[in-house]
């Protein structure tokens, strides 16, 4: 056998000594409380008015992790008990500082996979109890109307605000990594035209990746943790899309730019052995605009930047 095939053969050993199966274990009857925090700050401005008007939301709320039942291929039943949510809001020019206890008795069992991804959820919360009937209350008192891209521009200050995003924790590559290795979780959609690819130049609703890099061994707070990163950017003019569902051509459309932006970083800070969250941290900044044709700024504008925490108790 030649040199060169035997170093050719040697840096295959090492590369694949190198790369770890990251794979989160489940113990009978294992019990975990987790508590979650949050600060999300929103400006809005619109016109005539040249001054932002402030509006803060601190959101916070524990929960429950109970292992009920271990199945082949480290499968788990997993029940997540969240018994309610405090809101807190600042005083603003539409109201009073006020704070909100939302009484949830969240009750989901989860099915969950070695890489952490649901492969089966059983909602057992009382239908009245449900978050997703409530939404209205995690959302602005007022607000720039944007009704042209309302459900978009909400999913911004919702993703933004890292409420529910992470409770589960990351999801898990399905093959080995090394350090440096990327895995992508579609976790929200946004209009765009398309600037490359098969489909360049077409409106259209696209998805948009959450992308996980694995970043090693850690030491995190006096602890050797696995450290993994998700990182999420939306940069978009939705006018193209958006004139094409009135149809208009986008040259006479009265609008000449619907701008949705979202930068967002989460670090998930895991257990060596089992894989499960000790911390999670992340970080958010966003807007989202729109400008009408032959004017110089924004006729509505909406920026926010979030920061939240999941800690294990």
């Amino acid at each position: 056998m030649n040199l060169s095939l035997l170093a050719a053969l040697a840096v295959g050993v090492v590369g694949a000594q190198d790369r770890v199966s990251l794979e989160r274990t489940y113990g009978m009857g294992e019990k975990a409380k987790y508590e979650f925090s949050n600060r999300l700050d929103m400006d809005f401005r619109t016109f005539p008015h040249v001054n932002y008007f402030p509006v803060r939301y601190l959101v916070s709320y524990s929960f429950d992790f109970n292992v009920e039942a271990l199945k082949p291929d480290g499968v788990a039943d997993v029940r997540f008990l969240r018994p309610s949510i405090v809101i807190r809001e600042s005083e603003s020019p539409w109201g009073d500082a006020k704070t909100e206890t939302i009484e949830l008795k969240e009750n989901v069992l989860y099915t969950l996979s070695r890489a952490n991804q649901p492969i089966g959820v059983k909602v057992e919360t009382p239908a009245d109890k449900r978050l997703s009937n409530r939404i209205r209350t995690l959302t602005p008192a007022a607000e720039p109307q944007l009704d042209i891209v309302g459900p978009f521009v909400s999913q911004i200050y919702q993703l933004a605000g890292f409420v529910n995003f992470f409770d589960l924790g990351p999801n898990l590559p399905l093959r080995p990594v090394a350090v440096g290795d990327t895995w992508k979780e579609t976790k929200a959609y946004a209009p765009m035209t398309v600037e490359s690819g098969a489909d360049r130049g077409k409106n259209m609703v696209a998805r948009l990746d959450y992308e996980y890099t694995f970043k090693g061994s850690t030491e995190f707070e006096g602890k050797q943790v696995t450290w993994i990163q998700g990182r999420l950017k939306q940069d978009t003019d939705a006018v193209g899309y958006i004139a094409e569902l009135y149809g208009y051509e986008v040259s006479a459309f009265p609008i000449s730019s619907i701008i949705l932006k979202l930068d967002m970083t989460v670090d998930y800070y895991l257990d060596e052995k089992t894989k499960w969250p000790i911390k999670i941290i992340g970080n958010s900044q966003g807007e989202a605009s729109i400008t009408f044709r032959g004017e110089q700024a924004p006729r509505e504008e909406i920026k926010v930047k979030g920061s939240a925490t999941l800690a294990r108790k």
